[in-house]
């Protein structure tokens, strides 16, 4: 494997060092990236932090499978109030093809600014 892989991600010595909130998010059900990595991530970040695993979310699903959670988690995680979907969701009818990506995005922004 280690022919395969050239470069190094030290992914839980860097996340140590991040000094936002951090929500991850991980299929529980994921056979190419355990959760167990998610779950040490977790463990290394500085709070505020929060862990998000959907049960019966794989690789490629966990945001479908699990789109009420990370709703949820978003909301929980940033402070977001019922209003504040009303600017996720125009963000989204602005740039359909964002998808969930948009509630990122938006929460981000709808957190930042006063």
């Amino acid at each position: 494997m280690q022919l395969l892989l050239t470069q190094t991600f030290d992914s839980v010595d860097k996340i140590a060092r991040v000094r936002m909130p951090v929500l991850i998010a991980h299929g529980a059900d994921d056979r190419y990236v355990p959760s167990r990595f998610s779950q040490r991530l977790y463990e290394a970040a500085p709070e505020p932090k929060k862990l998000l695993l959907v049960k019966g979310g794989t690789h490629n699903n966990s945001m479908v499978v699990g789109n009420g959670e990370y709703r949820t988690a978003l909301h929980e995680f940033f402070g977001l109030t019922p209003g504040d979907s009303r600017e996720i969701r125009a963000m989204r009818a602005s740039n359909p093809s964002v998808g969930a990506a948009a509630d990122v995005s938006a929460a981000a922004v709808a957190h930042q600014t006063p």
